[in-house]
């Protein structure tokens, strides 16, 4: 009897520990069409099955499975939930859909042109670092002209000025964000030097600093940016604009094309 009762209870542990939850389902594409030999992989555990030509599948795991992950070439990856007799849509991966997968450098030439009457136009660097979220530096200058006087009155007037000569330079930075495609959002702000440089008849030049009758003015301190960042492949293509001067605010359109690494 006692032999017969261990005999018993062994064949309930093995049969326990043989015991297998299977896991069942359909993977398709957005017409709701099948898509065959689709990896499904039980999360959490090393089970995977492959899709058959009619795009179900069959898993069988020692133990419950809460998720899949399913994937297909050409395809986005999915993870979904398990229910009773799911069906698991499959969207097709463009450069547009497809997520940022790991972190990027990038580097790009850049130009600034200020919306003033001035000629200078800026050159310079922007680099920086992105996933779904980074940060970036951007440079960039123009020659700065030199002056001996400052301008600061409303005594002087236009017939006496004979040249005109500007400069722009500014360091700026900040973040960016991803927007759920290959287009992200930058928005930053740094220290920014626009100088304007008008030369009297006698001569002399003057860093105008507040001439009533003159379009833009010389100013340096704090400036803010904001701008779209679009990447295609390895290549990045950026655009935005930079204010300087709150009080009586300018701006300069700011352009890039560079490399992502």
């Amino acid at each position: 009897m006692k032999k017969k009762l261990l005999t018993a209870c062994l064949m309930v542990v093995c049969l326990t520990a043989s015991a297998q939850y299977v896991t069942t389902g359909q993977v398709v594409d957005k017409a709701g069409n099948p898509i065959s030999g689709a990896r499904v992989e039980a999360m959490g555990s090393k089970v995977f099955s492959t899709t058959g030509i009619d795009g179900r599948f069959k898993l069988e795991t020692p133990k419950a499975v809460e998720k899949v992950k399913v994937s297909s070439a050409g395809r986005l990856t999915k993870t979904q939930g398990v229910s009773g007799n799911m069906s698991i849509t499959l969207e097709n991966s463009t450069w547009w859909t497809r997520p940022a997968t790991r972190y990027q450098f990038f580097v790009s030439p850049q130009v600034t042109v200020p919306s003033t009457d001035g000629k200078d136009i800026p050159f310079g660097l922007m680099v920086g670092v992105v996933k779904n979220i980074g940060i970036y530096a951007r440079y960039v200058q123009s020659s700065m002209p030199s002056t001996s006087a400052e301008l600061d009155n409303n005594d002087v007037y236009n017939p006496f000025w004979i040249d005109k000569k500007t400069g722009y330079q500014a360091i700026t930075g900040g973040l960016i964000l991803r927007l759920g495609s290959p287009l992200y959002l930058t928005v930053g702000g740094g220290i920014s030097n626009r100088k304007v440089a008008m030369q009297h008849q006698t001569g002399t030049w003057y860093d105008v600093k507040g001439y009533y009758n003159h379009s833009d003015l010389s100013y340096k301190g704090v400036c803010a940016e904001v701008g779209l960042m679009m990447k295609i492949g390895h290549v990045m293509i950026n655009g935005g604009s930079t204010m300087w001067n709150t009080k009586k605010p300018y701006f300069g359109a700011n352009f890039g094309v560079g490399y992502m690494f």
